[in-house]
């Protein structure tokens, strides 16, 4: 009986391209004992016969030349080199900003590839920070489905057109459905993101609601927020464990508040934060 083909690798397909070399390594050694990580250096003229093997597990980043000779080991089309050239970028990025760069670059096709899974309005409703604020806004007892009021709730932050278009866009993911009367349903659904991208969409979040919060302190009463903090010196094993309580207490907050009331006549925005002013001694800085 023969055995059925494996199906050819679609590097289009990776929002992680260690993980396709991983991929594609076991392919090529199933369909050829002989493969081997010196013989794919070789290909790629590489000096170090384990240039792959520290590619994949992370030791090594692809830098320089050694990416043309990647691109040609791995025989790649024109396309493919394109997009593997983007996404080594995008995974070795330092920075957020660099990140976000490279990532619309791939975008394009991913949003192809990828289907329903993952579209450039998902990218986009975790990459600006008052989609999800609006999308609770619908919540409110007094809500008008009216870009104008919208922009004006959020004390002009924003403006209508972009409300208009966050409106749409979460009835087009599915967040928000219409009801009668004009009204909107907060739903139940989730997004679905590689790990990859929700790290950069997540992080510009986490960095404009920062924003924010600095805004907040600077022109709203006492009464309207709750910000303190404490500065102290911590072992490795005291900061994980306050890392820990801090995730236990959001979670526990999480639940209690997650259908809003009927009620609800605020959206607010709750941070926790814990940050090293120091190295820490054990684990690297990325």
């Amino acid at each position: 009986m023969e055995l059925p083909k494996r199906k050819k690798l679609n590097l289009l397909g990776y929002t992680n391209y260690r993980h396709y070399l991983a991929d594609f390594y076991n392919a090529k050694k199933e369909e050829n004992p002989k493969f081997s990580y010196r013989l794919f250096s070789r290909k790629a003229g590489l000096s170090s016969p384990s240039y792959l093997l520290d590619t994949i597990k992370g030791k090594r980043n692809i830098i320089g030349k050694s990416l043309d000779g990647f691109s040609r080991a791995l025989c790649l089309t024109a396309r493919e080199r394109h997009f593997f050239e983007n996404l080594v970028h995008f995974n070795q990025a330092k920075s957020v900003e660099i990140k976000r760069h490279y990532y619309e670059q791939l975008l394009p096709i991913l949003k192809k590839e990828h289907g329903t899974r993952l579209t450039k309005g998902q990218y986009e409703y975790f990459s600006r920070w008052y989609i999800p604020v609006i999308r609770e806004m619908a919540a409110l007892q007094d809500f008008r489905d009216d870009p104008s009021w919208i922009s004006k709730k959020l004390r002009y932050k924003i403006s209508p057109a972009e409300a208009k278009r966050a409106i749409q866009l979460l009835l087009e993911l599915g967040l928000l459905t219409r009801e009668k009367g004009n009204k909107f349903k907060l739903t139940d659904s989730t997004l679905t993101t590689p790990a990859e991208v929700a790290d950069v969409c997540m992080t510009q979040f986490h960095q404009e609601m920062l924003n924010q919060a600095k805004e907040s302190l600077l022109r709203d009463s006492g009464w309207h927020r709750e910000v303190s903090g404490l500065t102290a010196a911590l072992t490795l094993t005291q900061f994980k464990q306050i890392k820990q309580e801090i995730q236990e207490f959001q979670t526990k907050i999480m639940q209690r508040f997650e259908k809003p009331d009927t009620e609800a006549t605020t959206v607010c925005q709750f941070n926790c934060q814990l940050f090293t002013l120091t190295d820490l001694n054990g684990v690297p800085h990325e």
